[in-house]
């Protein structure tokens, strides 16, 4: 620095003197003087600042104004130690602010000489710390905290350093191997691991420390571990690398997964018996479904073979008048030709010929006819039930058909059966699945609904709906009791066993209206208020049914 030529050549006792002066009017520290009695001799703006007192409100009064009552005694010990020469070296102390609030402060106290020498008071360094303390504080909470969330924890926290040697134990690890913390503390880790890992693992720890290479440390695996009693169990194992300061060292975090185990063990054995039973549960279901396609086969086959039963009686009628009136009219032409060859013929006896011919002629001409019907109509019913053929069909004529295919069942019951169809209606569907459809229909309604001597009224309505047709039909019997309604449709439920139902009819009618005619049944019923179901088909099936 260069030297004004100007002014004269500082002393140097005036040169420390200005540099004391500096070094108390920036300081932010508080630094004051006192005399032997605790009276406030000097105030440097670092004092204003920490303690809210201007200079001329501090200087003259006693330094006790700084303390809280409980340390006002720590001023006169300090003073006393000044008096005899020695200093206080910095400690740490609660002053007051003028606003009475208090003030976390590292106070040192030296003695105060003049220039020959003799104590003349003392001089106080004062520094706030009150960043520091909590700072302080709050690094012991979180320190706190860890080492609570480390004690209370359910998983095991052991730290090695990076010799494998064990630095920390918690409880839950104490819980786990059988150890006391005091006990591995200072031992090797491997003192926790069985063979192969006990001897391999300080290989492990140099490999990582020279290569970077980990066999489990920052990745994590399943591992057998070791208790003190020498028995083993399941962990999952995390290990992770850590460093304080200088320090490296190593966390691992231990979870006992011998329950997990336990219960995966018993899964795969249920695994094992349940894989088992599907098998077994498959079998048996292949079996029903082969039995139940048997008796569903039956089933339309003994619906036919009634067909063809009740068919053959209705024929037989006519066809028993056809051959009595053809026996008489062969005896009255055997009668006529002897008559003839004995002589002659009167007119009156051909008269009466002639009248039981026409006769004769009409009752075989009419019964022949109904027969032909009869033959007509089951003819189209038995090749529909016996056929799976997709064709256009008129829906009137096959309810026709099909009731009078049904007349001898129905005769035997005093039954009224009323179709409400237009006789214009057509559809493009499966005719026999109809048909069986509406056969199992009746033969429900003639099994469970009646009571012996009951009058029923029975009735079929077919409406076109767009695209679909929408088929009802009811009965007005007893109906169907709520804890059975939601079974009908299974295969094999019936309450009239022991009156020869197989509880197969109406499965196999919920088959047909939803696999091969292509719709939806569903049924509605009140105990004596009978029973509707209600069939939903498209008019034109497009989609050939594959059985």
């Amino acid at each position: 620095m260069k030297k004004d030529r100007g002014q004269p050549t500082a002393t140097a006792d005036q040169q420390r003197l200005r540099e004391l002066a500096a070094v108390l009017e920036h300081s932010d520290s508080a630094i004051l003087s006192l005399d032997f009695d605790g009276r406030i001799t000097s105030w440097n703006p670092g004092a204003e600042k920490l303690y809210g007192y201007a200079a001329d409100e501090a200087i003259g009064c006693n330094y006790s104004m700084l303390l809280p009552e409980r340390r006002a005694g720590e001023i006169r010990k300090a003073l006393d130690k000044t008096r005899r020469g020695r200093q206080l070296r910095a400690t740490e102390s609660e002053h007051l602010r003028k606003d009475h609030s208090l003030l976390a402060v590292s106070f040192a106290i030296y003695p105060l000489r003049d220039d020959s020498g003799e104590l003349v008071g003392a001089c106080t360094v004062t520094s706030d710390i009150s960043r520091k303390k909590r700072a302080e504080r709050a690094l012991q909470e979180s320190s706190a905290q860890v080492q609570a969330v480390v004690d209370t924890v359910l998983d095991g926290i052991v730290t090695i350093n990076e010799h494998g040697i064990i630095d920390s134990f918690n409880p839950a690890a104490e819980r786990l191997f059988g150890y006391r913390a005091h006990e591995v503390i200072g031992l090797n880790v491997n003192v926790l691991m069985p063979e192969p890992y006990h001897s391999r693992h300080d290989g492990y720890l140099r490999n990582y420390q020279q290569t970077g290479e980990a066999k489990i440390i920052g990745i994590g695996r399943e591992v057998q571990a070791q208790r003190k009693d020498g028995s083993l169990f399941p962990i999952d194992l995390a290990v992770a690398e850590m460093r304080v300061g200088d320090r490296r060292g190593f966390v691992g975090i231990i979870h006992d997964i011998s329950e997990r185990k336990e219960t995966e063990c018993a899964l795969h054995g249920l695994n094992a018996d349940l894989e088992g039973k599907v098998a077994e549960l498959g079998a048996a279901l292949a079996e029903l479904q082969r039995t139940q396609e048997l008796l569903v086969e039956s089933e339309k086959m003994a619906s036919l073979g009634e067909l063809v039963a009740g068919v053959a009686h209705e024929i037989n009628n006519p066809l028993g008048i056809c051959i009595t009136a053809s026996s008489i009219l062969h005896s009255a032409v055997t009668d006529l030709q002897r008559k003839r060859s004995e002589g002659g013929i009167a007119d009156a006896e051909l008269e009466g010929f002639l009248s039981r011919l026409d006769q004769s002629s009409h009752m075989i001409l009419n019964n022949l006819t109904r027969a032909a019907e009869l033959v007509n109509s089951f003819k189209q019913t038995a090749v529909d039930r016996s056929s799976s053929q997709l064709r256009e069909f008129n829906l009137h004529e096959l309810i026709h058909d099909l009731l009078s295919s049904l007349h001898p069942l129905l005769r035997k019951h005093p039954h009224e059966v009323a179709v409400d169809c237009d006789e214009a209606l057509t559809l493009k569907n499966y005719p026999g699945a109809l048909s069986q459809v509406l056969t199992n229909l009746i033969k429900n309604s003639l099994m469970h609904a009646y009571r012996e001597g009951d009058n029923g009224h029975i009735r079929i309505e077919a409406k076109r709906r767009e695209q679909t047709l929408d088929l009802v039909y009811r009965d007005d019997g007893c109906g169907i009791a709520p804890e059975h309604l939601k079974h009908i449709f299974e295969p094999f439920f019936t309450t009239a066993r022991n009156r020869g139902g197989t509880g197969i009819g109406l499965n196999v009618t919920y088959n047909l209206v939803s696999q091969a005619l292509g719709g939806v049944i569903t049924v509605d019923s009140e105990p004596g208020r009978g029973t509707r179901f209600h069939i939903r088909i498209p008019l034109q099936l497009s989609v050939q049914y594959e059985p």
